[in-house]
């Protein structure tokens, strides 16, 4: 279910959204809602680092399910942890450029107007998200040879549809 393919990508979901909703998955393949409890990774483990060439940290994603980590774990733990704010260090990074401030000043400025100009987003400013620029619909993982997960993103418009593939 997680596994990226770039030609048929099994979901999408909207990053951005600052609500987390299992409904708002949207979901290419045969999955029934309560599929969102299975197991996310076989053989099953009980955490995973994730990655993305735009982020300068890394998403943890754990669990305390004696199982292993589900789908919720890390559709869960991802949304979360793009909606934590930044801290004023992070904007002002020696790795940043203003270009790249630029870039996710305007995600911030087109969130804000996306989700109806609310006083709250505004409020909590530039989020891990908004280093996304553009592509924030999420797609899929890919397993990385040194044990990470990529985070594969895309622009909304690039979006593929299930019979396109």
């Amino acid at each position: 279910m997680l596994k990226y393919r770039k030609r048929c990508p099994p979901f999408w979901f909207d990053l951005r959204d600052p609500i987390f909703a299992p409904s708002a998955i949207y979901v290419h393949v045969s999955f029934a809602r309560c599929d969102i409890d299975q197991l996310a990774l076989s053989p099953p483990c009980r955490s995973m680092r994730i990655f993305h060439p735009r982020l300068p940290w890394y998403i943890d994603v754990f669990t305390f399910n004696r199982h292993g980590i589900t789908l919720f774990d890390v559709f869960y733990d991802i949304h979360q942890y793009m909606q934590t704010p930044i801290l004023h260090r992070d904007f002002y990074m020696e790795e940043l450029g203003e270009e790249e401030r630029f870039f996710i000043s305007a995600a911030f400025r087109q969130r804000f107007q996306t989700f109806k100009g609310s006083e709250k987003i505004m409020s909590q400013g530039v989020k891990r998200v908004d280093y996304l620029g553009e592509e924030y619909i999420l797609e899929g993982l890919v397993k990385s040879r040194d044990g990470l997960w990529e985070l594969k993103t895309r622009r909304p418009d690039k979006i593929r549809a299930p019979n396109t593939a």
